[in-house]
Formats: C-alpha cells, sequence, structure tokens
C-alpha cells in the first residue's frame, strides 16, 4: 500500500482531511506550489468521493476548490488553470441551485469567473496581458465591490496598482496607491501595507520625484520598523532607491542595478523573502531598466 493509501484507511476521514489541510498551509507558506497543488487536488477529490461530509460542508469543499484554483493559477498553464475554474463554477452553480447559501457567494463568483486571470498574469509578469482583460474585469468587480471582504479589497486594488506601475504607468499606479494607503482596513494586513508604500516610493522615482523620495525613503523606513515588517527585501529596496537617487550618471546608475540585481537574486533564494517578490518583482523591475539602458547586453528574466 502507498502511504496516502494506508492514512486513508488507518485515519477517520476528518484527521486525515486535517492533516492535509495543515501540510497545505505549509507548502503554501514555503511558497512550494507544486506541492501544495498535489495536495489541494487531493483535498477535493476526497471530499467529492466522501458524499456526507461535502454535503454537510458545503463551505469546507467551497474553500478546498479556492485553494484548488491558488494553487493552480501558480503552476499550470493557463489552459489547464481555465479548466478548474470550470469545474469549481460548476460546483457553486449547483449550490445556487439547490438553495445552498455561502455568505461570500457573490465574492467567489468574481474570484473564479474574473480575478483568477488577473492573478495568472501577475503571477508570470505578463502585465500587458493584465491591461487586456482589464476593462471588463473592473466593470464586474465594480459591480461587487460592496460585497467583497477587506482581503479581496486590497489584492484587487493593489494588483491594478502593481500592473500599472510595471506598464509604465506611473499617474495611475500612483492614483491606485494613494486610494489604498487611505484604504481604513490596510493596516490589517502587514504584507500589503508594506508593499503599498515600498511601490509607492518607487513610483515618485519613475516620476523623477527625486527631493521628495529622499525624504520618503526615510519616513517609510520607519513606518514600516514601527510596524515589524522592514526585512531585508524592503532594506534593501530601500537603500538601492538611496543610491540611485544620489547620482545622475547612467553608468553609476548601471553599476547599482547590476549590484542590486545580485542581491536580489540571493534574497530570491530565502522563502521568508518569496512574498514580497510576488507583490513587487525586482528583478523583474531592474532586468527592465537594464535593458533600456543597455539593449545590447541584458536578457530580461522572468
Amino acid at each position: 500500500n502507498s502511504p496516502a493509501k494506508t492514512e486513508k484507511e488507518t485515519l477517520t476521514y476528518s484527521a486525515y482531511d486535517t492533516k492535509n489541510h495543515v501540510s497545505l498551509a505549509c507548502y503554501v507558506g514555503m511558497k512550494d506550489y507544486e506541492k501544495a497543488h498535489i495536495i489541494s487536488t487531493q483535498l477535493v477529490i476526497d471530499m467529492l468521493e466522501n458524499s456526507i461530509f461535502s454535503k454537510l460542508q458545503p463551505h469546507n469543499l467551497s474553500s478546498n476548490y479556492s485553494n484548488y484554483v491558488y494553487t493552480a493559477v501558480r503552476t499550470l498553464p493557463l489552459k489547464e488553470v481555465d479548466k478548474v475554474t470550470a469545474e469549481y463554477l460548476q460546483y457553486l452553480e449547483k449550490l445556487v441551485s439547490i438553495n445552498v447559501n455561502l455568505p461570500d457567494i457573490v465574492e467567489r463568483f468574481f474570484l473564479t469567473i474574473h480575478f483568477y486571470k488577473i492573478e495568472y498574469y501577475i503571477f508570470n509578469n505578463q502585465f500587458d496581458e493584465v491591461l487586456n482583460v482589464l476593462p471588463e474585469i473592473d466593470a464586474e468587480y465594480k459591480k461587487v465591490e460592496s460585497e467583497v471582504d477587506t482581503l479581496t479589497h486590497l489584492t484587487y486594488n493593489y494588483s491594478i496598482a502593481y500592473t500599472y506601475f510595471m506598464t509604465g504607468q506611473f499617474k495611475k499606479s500612483q492614483e491606485c496607491i494613494i486610494w489604498l494607503a487611505n484604504y481604513p482596513e490596510l493596516k490589517s494586513r502587514n504584507d500589503f501595507f508594506a508593499a503599498t508604500h515600498l511601490l509607492k516610493l518607487f513610483i515618485h522615482f519613475e516620476l523623477d520625484n527625486k527631493e521628495y523620495l529622499i525624504c520618503q525613503l526615510k519616513n517609510v523606513y520607519g513606518l514600516l520598523k514601527r510596524n515589524n515588517y522592514l526585512f531585508e527585501f524592503e532594506k534593501e529596496a530601500i537603500d538601492m532607491l538611496k543610491k540611485l537617487c544620489a547620482t545622475e550618471l547612467t553608468k553609476e546608475q548601471i553599476k547599482i542595478y547590476e549590484q542590486y540585481k545580485i542581491v536580489f537574486q540571493n534574497l530570491l533564494n530565502l522563502v521568508e523573502e518569496k512574498d514580497a517578490f510576488e507583490k513587487l518583482n525586482l528583478l523583474f523591475w531592474i532586468d527592465a531598466k537594464l535593458k533600456k539602458m543597455k539593449p545590447e547586453n541584458v536578457k530580461i528574466e522572468t
């Protein structure tokens, strides 16, 4: 017998399910999405096979499907992700047809039909593709905006700000970031709080607001430190901007970008820093800057 089959036979379903959820949380936390996807797939299969449990716990199965989509977005080609979301959508429609009331059903429909595409394109640094689907998705978001939770508000609005930044639309990005910075619930999520304030600095750099930026670098450093979210990624990002602000010479700036490309490549190997890269891929940004400065020598890394 395989270990998984043996566990299924020896553990109660509830215990087996709990064990897999703990493993899933660990793999997602470590950003090991390949292993997380295997487990999230199995969680859906197991619950579908356990008709009694799935009937009694429709919210749990819906959450399992959410995890299934989340990991698929980060591991599979888009056509395969489409199949996963279609399967989840079919389940949600079934719940509606039999009058099972999930309090967040409207949000789940939006995330499953629309937002996963934005997540997929951003995760794969395909920011131009986000712009292609954004008008339609934003129209749908406005219809459900009052019914989604804080995390979805933050994720959606930050994703748009980040996309505009990465596609060179810095004024639009700044408008989104100003909204986020004034959103009352921003402080409830330190990861988005830090990413918002860090992205704000890079927007000012791209808009050439150097004098204002020099002041803000110190302010944001202190702000993140007070909120216990000043890690190596944030420290190095702020340090890089300080050095870039200190010179107008292209050759010196190229040296700074090349120096920090190595720094961030090393940080990317640290599990605890991977989330920061998902919210602001500075390696992608640095390569884009270098390509503009010396296009004959630099290949963009994705």
